[in-house]
């Protein structure tokens, strides 16, 4: 109600309502949303998840990936969840019966076919090789 009679009644703060996110505001949204996405890399994460944790909406947060990091907001979730599936292979020990597929499970890829392309297009060789190593 107070947003909307701001927009009716010009006062100090019309301008600010009107103006686009400043960088500095762009780049705390983001940040936050990156915060919340890391904090639940293992789970199901949806945009409207993410909007509802950072208190924007999606398309907002979409620009604001675009703007700061270049990719859009589920990009960034499969290249951390890569990550993540990285390290843990590098660090494993297949003696110890860790699967690529475990892992792979356990970071939210379930199509493990396109893993395995993502992540050789990502890393340069096979999940398998890297577990080998």
């Amino acid at each position: 109600m107070v947003s909307s009679l701001l927009h009716l009644q010009p006062s100090n703060y019309y301008s600010d309502l009107l103006a686009p996110a400043q960088p500095d505001q762009r780049r705390a949204v983001v940040q936050n949303a990156m915060n919340y996405i890391d904090e639940h890399l293992a789970e199901r994460i949806t945009m409207e998840a993410v909007a509802k944790a950072v208190h924007m909406s999606v398309r907002s947060i979409q620009q604001g990936f675009r703007a700061e990091l270049g990719m859009t907001p589920m990009t960034y979730v499969r290249e951390r969840r890569l990550e993540r599936v990285h390290e843990e292979l590098t660090d494993a020990i297949p003696a110890d019966g860790v699967t690529v597929t475990q892992v792979a499970e356990r970071w939210g890829f379930h199509h493990l076919g396109s893993f395995a392309v993502e992540y050789r297009k990502r890393w340069g060789e096979a999940p398998s090789e890297t577990l080998r190593r």
